[in-house]
């Protein structure tokens, strides 16, 4: 199927690639093989009857030099609604930030973002068993969540696997001269109750975001 980029249509519950438990109840529509250092494009058709959005998600994986594969890039199309255009191209932004720590603290905020009347029952990406999810975005983000468990980036809960320590890790113990995690107001940039004062400004002692100063 991979052989010159030739798409491939099956079921879930019968493929026979690794890749195929990412996508839990959806179908995957098509899988390529791409030039290196590309590994390869996947799309899955996504359907939420509660809401009656119906569309592809569409997910790029990268080869880095070191031989890690990582997901940098995501669209849709179908019927959706256009605002997750917005979120698609910033969660490809997050892809692309060197620590996964990042993306994975984006991913396990969207997992409980709810939707009035968006709620509907999907299998557990990787498993057989369902359970009813707050809506079509928290989905997708499961989805992705469990794309980088499978490739070893994240765990199943969407922590990293391996500590860059770039972002600092839930529980971790700053280095000398760090910055130790300290409650505060909200931070707009990572929603951790964690922006205090230092040298002036605002910071946040979680992700590091620089605020207003004076």
């Amino acid at each position: 199927c991979f052989a010159g980029g030739v798409g491939c249509s099956f079921t879930f519950k019968f493929n026979p690639f690794s890749a195929a438990s990412f996508f839990s109840s959806a179908n995957i529509l098509y899988v390529s093989r791409m030039s290196p250092p590309f590994s390869a494009m996947i799309l899955v058709d996504v359907s939420n009857p509660a809401s009656g959005e119906e569309f592809v998600l569409g997910l790029k994986e990268i080869t880095l030099p070191d031989g890690l594969t990582r997901p940098y890039s995501m669209w849709l199309s179908g019927n959706y609604p256009r605002a997750l255009d917005g979120l698609t191209k910033l969660l490809s932004l997050d892809m692309r930030v060197l620590d996964p720590a990042w993306i994975g603290m984006k991913l396990r905020k969207l997992i409980d973002y709810p939707e009035p009347l968006g709620d509907f029952m999907a299998r557990i990406p990787g498993g057989q068993k369902q359970q009813n999810w707050p809506s079509t975005v928290a989905y997708i983000a499961k989805l992705i969540q469990h794309r980088y468990a499978m490739l070893g980036i994240l765990d199943e809960n969407g922590y990293p696997t391996r500590d860059m320590g770039i972002l600092e890790m839930p529980g971790a113990t700053p280095e000398k001269g760090g910055v130790k995690v300290m409650q505060g107001s909200l931070c707009a940039e990572c929603g951790n109750m964690t922006v205090i004062r230092k040298d002036g400004c605002d910071f946040c002692s979680a992700c590091g975001a620089v605020g207003s100063c004076g």
